[in-house]
């Protein structure tokens, strides 16, 4: 019993040796054994969608070209189809442990209660995308 189960370990550590790990979005976006996705219309799928780099478009088209379909309604339907997907399929949401997180909605907050975020708004999405530089010293 115990010389079948180190022979079948010993066989399965060697497969996954063999197979290249995922180490980042690039290498994802390369293969396609694994499935990935995102809840549809969420800030994830944005992203995707409106993506200008190669390695993000890419993704985008595959996910877009799976069938059946890889997003989702919500984040908790993505983190379920994770757990019953037998390492099958990968989904893809922001991270709520970044290190930056509240530095950042602070920082939005306080763009926010000055006012500042509606004219940013206004002036990079409203405006009719017209063309603008955009300098840091604007934004300060």
């Amino acid at each position: 019993m115990i010389s079948s189960y180190t022979a079948n370990l010993a066989a399965f550590l060697t497969v996954e040796r063999m197979e290249s790990p995922i180490e980042s979005a690039e290498d994802l976006s390369k293969q396609t054994k694994i499935k990935y996705g995102s809840m549809y219309g969420g800030t994830t799928w944005t992203f995707f969608s409106t993506s200008k780099m190669p390695t993000y478009q890419r993704m985008f088209s595959f996910m877009e070209s799976q069938r059946p379909s890889v997003y989702t309604k919500s984040n908790e339907e993505g983190v379920d189809r994770v757990l019953k997907g037998a390492g099958q399929y990968a989904f893809l949401m922001e991270s709520s442990t970044s290190p930056y997180r509240n530095l950042v909605s602070e920082a939005v907050l306080t763009l926010q209660e000055s006012g500042r975020i509606q004219i940013l708004r206004h002036k990079w999405w409203k405006d009719k995308r017209k063309e603008h530089n955009c300098e840091i010293m604007e934004l300060i």
